[in-house]
């Protein structure tokens, strides 16, 4: 196969990232909804901290929502993040295909029909499908292994920032630190790349909200010092 950029190697890394962010923020949105069925004052407060999400004014519960949910200004929301990923997905189109970028493409589409209260549940359950066949469609297609690993790699060093905000176990939080090592076996010269230091900051992350982060530690230091001894595939883009 042809080189990969640093910059298609980057696209790669935060089309994983972003399609985790709106699959488990989603996931997480119907848990807090579940929770606040039949409840005279609904709280969401705990979904929004995780998302970083900060309202502007005084706001209702439903207009938050809203904006958390579509305001493609504001970066914090699902909308912005799925328009992020549909931007990197087109970009990304000669390595992964066009059938596979479909999906991302629908899943926009879904999130956009998804506005109407009573729609909203079940669109948002249709985007969750429509990344998970992404996914499948990426592991299952002749994208270059890089690529492959690559998003995998974006996909779980987001998912493993995301179980801490959301609070949920260590071995959440573990396995998807061992995903991370899995698909770091994919990448040739991960060194080229500003993998250590990503793999830093989670760690940094992880310890801060009280979770174990030796594992995420032992990674970071593993991808500065990893060497193919066969050169890279990765170039910088200028080069």
């Amino acid at each position: 196969m042809g080189t990969l950029t640093l910059t298609k190697a980057d696209q790669c890394l935060w089309l994983g990232r972003y399609t985790e962010r709106v699959f488990t923020e989603l996931e997480e949105f119907f848990r807090a909804f579940d929770a606040n069925v039949d409840l005279d004052t609904q709280d969401f407060s705990a979904f929004w901290d995780a998302c970083d999400y900060e309202a502007e004014g005084d706001k209702g519960t439903e207009e938050r929502l809203f904006d958390m949910l579509y305001d493609y200004t504001d970066p914090s929301s699902v909308c912005s993040d799925m328009r992020a990923a549909f931007g990197n997905a087109i970009l990304l189109r000669p390595e992964l295909g066009t059938a596979t970028t479909s999906y991302i493409e629908l899943a926009l589409l879904n999130l956009r029909k998804s506005k109407e209260p009573a729609a909203r549940l079940v669109r948002h359950r249709t985007v969750c499908d429509d990344i998970l066949a992404f996914w499948g469609a990426v592991e299952d297609g002749d994208a270059p292994l890089e690529v492959k690993s690559l998003i995998g790699v974006g996909k779980y060093v987001e998912r493993a920032d995301l179980c801490c905000r959301f609070g949920r176990p260590q071995a959440a939080l573990d396995e998807a630190l061992g995903r991370i090592g899995i698909f770091l076996e994919g990448i040739e010269s991960p060194e080229c790349l500003p993998l250590g230091a990503t793999l830093s900051s989670l760690a940094e992350a992880i310890g801060s909200r009280g979770y174990d982060c030796a594992l995420a530690t032992r990674l970071a230091d593993a991808c500065v010092g990893k060497r193919s001894g066969r050169g890279s595939r990765l170039k910088d883009v200028s080069a």
